[in-house]
This record gives C-alpha cells, sequence and structure tokens, in this order.
C-alpha cells in the first residue's frame, strides 16, 4: 500500500488545505493523509527562533507510516518551505535509527532548500521547478536553513537520488501549482510518476 502525506509551506494559517493537500488528494495511492504533517501558523513563526518542536511534528507524521506494516511506500509530496521541513525530519528519524529501509519518495513543487542540500535520507526526490518562480528568486537572500532556491532550477548538490524536471507550461508562479487548469495538470503528472514506479 501506498500513502501520501502531504507537507505545506508557509501557507500555515490554512494548513496546506488551498495548496498542496488539493494535490494529494488527486494522487493515485491507498491513503490521503492530510493532518500528521500539519503545523499551524504559531508552529510555524516558531522556526526563526525554535525549529525542533516543528521537525518533531513532521517527523512525528511520517514514523507513523514507516511503522505500519501495510505501508510499502510513502510519497511526500511538498511546497515551498515543506521540502527543507520534510528533510530535516527524515534526517532526525535517521539520527535516532528509525529511518529504516521504506521507500520514501519526495515530490517536490518549488521547493524551498539549498540547492546544493544533502537529500540521501529520502529514496527519490523529484525536484520539480520552473525558472519563473519570483518568491524562489527572492529566497535566494534568505536563510538557506528554512528557505533556498532548490525549486528555481537544477539540483547542484552531491547527492545521486534528486531528478530534475523543468516545468515550464502551465507553472509561471510560487503557488500556480494548485490553481485551476494547473492543478489538474499537476495531480495528472504526480500520478503518471507514481505509476512509472509500479510497472
Amino acid at each position: 500500500m501506498k500513502v501520501a502525506l502531504p507537507i505545506h509551506g508557509m501557507n500555515s494559517r490554512t494548513a496546506g488545505r488551498d495548496s498542496i493537500d488539493r494535490a494529494a488528494y488527486g494522487m493515485a495511492v491507498d491513503i490521503v493523509d492530510a493532518d500528521d504533517a500539519d503545523y499551524d501558523f504559531a508552529l510555524f513563526m516558531r522556526i526563526w527562533f525554535f525549529k525542533r518542536p516543528l521537525i518533531e511534528r513532521i517527523a512525528g507524521g511520517i514514523k507513523k507510516w514507516l511503522d505500519d506494516d501495510r505501508i510499502t511506500e510513502i510519497w511526500l509530496p511538498v511546497h515551498s518551505n515543506g521540502l527543507n521541513f520534510a528533510l530535516q525530519a527524515l534526517k532526525l528519524l535517521q539520527k535516532r535509527g528509525q529511518r529504516g529501509d521504506k521507500r520514501i519518495i519526495i515530490v517536490s513543487l518549488s521547493g524551498c532548500a539549498n540547492r546544493k542540500v544533502n537529500t540521501d535520507v529520502a529514496t527519490e526526490v523529484h525536484n520539480w521547478y520552473t525558472e519563473r518562480d519570483g518568491w524562489l528568486k527572492a529566497a535566494k537572500c534568505l536563510p538557506s536553513w528554512t528557505m533556498g532556491s532548490f525549486g528555481l532550477g537544477p539540483y547542484r548538490g552531491k547527492s545521486k537520488n534528486v531528478i530534475d524536471k523543468r516545468i515550464t507550461n502551465h507553472i509561471s508562479s510560487h503557488s500556480q501549482w494548485f490553481k485551476g487548469h494547473s492543478l489538474s495538470m499537476t495531480i495528472k503528472k504526480i500520478n503518471q510518476l507514481i505509476s512509472s514506479k509500479t510497472k
């Protein structure tokens, strides 16, 4: 069985309901868990000073499915800062000896992280990027531990599990992935990826 655990970015006032959750509910998986990795605005604001509570929250959501014997594959659709937080949560689980060897596939949509970040804690990281993302252009000037321009172009680090995919035909802004026709195209592309992994 496959589970999708969406991890949202700065839109914590709605806990991702108007962004990554919309894509996750269209994914061709057995279970969509749109709650266990959510965090509210208050917890997000603490990231600037105290990272640990937010990362613990996401790590707990992932561990729930790592411990579930029914699940063979965990899909993490992430948007914006959700990429950085997902990687930090996986590194925390690995440090504790709780990561295991279950397949974890990250699909990053306009991900905010350092473009050289180590991604080895995931099985695969699909970097779907567009050079037209104005938010990520601004993010290059901000602290890389919570921001970064990962989703602005190809990966530049040493990890071998990143698959870059340039998306320009229907994405021209940071959150357009989840609006109108772009949302259906986003879901279609994710499901094509899922299907390619089951053949």
